[in-house]
């Protein structure tokens, strides 16, 4: 299991998270990694290759 880490933007009230966190099998692909952080809440998030937030 890996753990990758981003900014995100939560849905309910719009706030920023600096650092968030979701856990992955260690052969994730993006789309995975989409899903998770959808499923843990967040509408936009950041990785730190990425230098804007992308929408879900």
């Amino acid at each position: 299991m890996k753990k990758v880490y981003f900014d995100g933007i939560t849905g309910e009230c719009g706030c920023c998270i600096k650092d968030a966190m979701v856990t992955l099998n260690d052969d994730y692909t993006m789309h995975q990694l989409v899903n998770a952080i959808k499923d843990a809440g967040y509408q936009m998030f950041k990785l730190e290759a990425i230098n804007r937030f992308c929408k879900i």
